[in-house]
């Protein structure tokens, strides 16, 4: 199971330390039942308190930011687009492909040619 730190965890909250989780193994391959451990609550009491709080669920909020990742990283390398999907936490390129362009409305590669223009 990926760790995240353990700092000053008697104060925060359970969806303090989810965030927390979800931040520092962003890039690894996690399931909900280790942030809900992590956190301190069952998968259901987190889903439900995570999606009252973000008005994300646990899913969407890794997406978004597997996301922003990779587009910090196609501005930034010239690795080619699957190494950037795999390196942001995705494990399969198709997937990764069809989430960038819901987010961001074009492709990993329409992104990286409009922003180096």
């Amino acid at each position: 199971m990926p760790q995240a730190t353990t700092a000053n965890m008697a104060t925060k909250t359970p969806i303090d330390r989810a965030f927390r989780f979800i931040y520092d193994n962003l890039t690894e391959q996690f399931s909900l039942s280790d942030v809900a451990k992590y956190a301190g609550l069952t998968q259901s009491a987190l889903c439900r308190a995570f999606k009252r709080t973000t008005g994300l669920t646990v899913w969407q909020l890794c997406s978004r930011l597997r996301i922003e990742y990779a587009c910090r990283l196609l501005l930034t390398t010239d690795f080619d687009v699957a190494q950037i999907a795999y390196a942001s936490g995705f494990n399969f390129y198709p997937y990764f492909c069809a989430q960038f362009k819901a987010h961001t409305a074009q492709t990993p590669t329409q992104y990286r040619q409009k922003s180096t223009w």
